[in-house]
């Protein structure tokens, strides 16, 4: 679930937001999507990698949360 309020660390880059998505302790850690998986997914983050979260647009805000929440590797049920 990616909330709708983003709930994004507007004081953070976007590849600093990014690697605060959490790692479930079950993960394999070899499998764990990573920047590169991810900024190939999302080429508008990928320019912005070192913007700080709380300048983007509202889209681009929940680009990166949707990418964290990707980034935490969910089970697909």
């Amino acid at each position: 679930m990616v909330p709708e309020g983003r709930r994004i660390f507007a004081r953070l880059t976007v590849a600093e937001n990014l690697e605060m998505a959490p790692t479930p302790a079950s993960a394999d850690l070899n499998y764990l999507p990573t920047w590169s998986a991810f900024s190939h997914c999302s080429p508008r983050l990928k320019e912005r990698r070192t913007q700080l979260g709380g300048t983007l647009s509202g889209g681009e805000q929940q680009m990166l949360a949707t990418g964290r929440a990707l980034m935490a590797h969910p089970a697909c049920s």
